[in-house]
């Protein structure tokens, strides 16, 4: 009996001590974490939302942050438009790792273990240098009055520098331009003044639509009068006419 109890307590030790150690070698990738494990195989490991085992003192297990990713691009200095106006532009453009394995390996080889605002750090020179060059391509009227356009060909000029760096971009907000010269706020003033030009003219016209509605409506008013006012007449007259023939 004793034996019995001795061989079930080893057994029973030997499942705890099982159950430990497995769950010391098991590692489980969060939604918004990679896990690389490099150093067993040539090729390293890529857990993304899923779990595995490491193999201790064999492998390595490193970190590739999956969230978004926020960087603040600024034009540190005047860049000239296409019709060399210089402007200051201020945007926030929204990057990530691109959501499969071969992007999650490339951006390991340049931000492991990096946290976002150490990616963002790294990668803002480069975004900033995209926006230059499409700033340079566009002329302030289309600047100021298709931002939309703006956004987009930002994002499509970093696309190709972020693809290579295991990135892409999900988008890219202008939050603010502004020039030395006040050439924007004067084209707001010429906008409004167009825009207030363009409300008196439909004013003006509506109201000579009004009048001229309204000449309209008197003149078919009186022409109905006189013309009531006649019949009545020429029918007095008929009427004195046969009076006096019966007399």
């Amino acid at each position: 009996m004793e034996e019995i109890l001795i061989y079930a307590g080893i057994a029973v030790a030997g499942i705890v001590l099982l159950v430990v150690l497995l769950n010391m070698l098991y590692v489980q990738a969060p939604p918004s974490f990679a896990y690389i494990l490099s150093g067993f195989k040539k090729e390293p490991r890529v857990l993304i939302g899923t779990g595995g085992f490491r193999v201790p003192f064999l492998e390595r297990l490193d970190k590739v942050f999956l969230g978004q990713v926020t960087v603040d691009v600024k034009t540190s200095i005047p860049v000239p438009t296409h019709d060399f106006i210089d402007v200051m532009v201020d945007a926030v453009c929204k990057v990530r790792v691109s959501p499969s394995e071969e992007g999650t390996r490339i951006a390991a080889k340049n931000f492991l273990n990096f946290n976002d605002s150490a990616i963002a750090g790294s990668i803002k020179d480069s975004l900033e240098g995209n926006m230059r060059e499409v700033v340079g391509a566009i002329t302030l009227q289309n600047l100021i009055t298709d931002r939309d356009k703006f956004s987009d060909e930002i994002q499509k000029k970093a696309a190709k520098d972020m693809e290579k760096l295991g990135l892409e971009v999900i988008s890219c907000n202008i939050q603010n331009i502004t020039d030395s010269n006040r050439l924007i706020e004067n084209l707001g003033a010429d906008n409004t003044y167009a825009i207030r030009k363009n409300a008196a003219i439909t004013k003006a016209n509506a109201e000579r639509d009004i009048q001229v509605a309204e000449q309209e409506a008197k003149k078919v008013a009186n022409d109905v009068r006189v013309k009531t006012e006649t019949e009545i007449a020429e029918r007095n007259n008929e009427l004195a006419i046969r009076q006096a023939d019966l007399r």
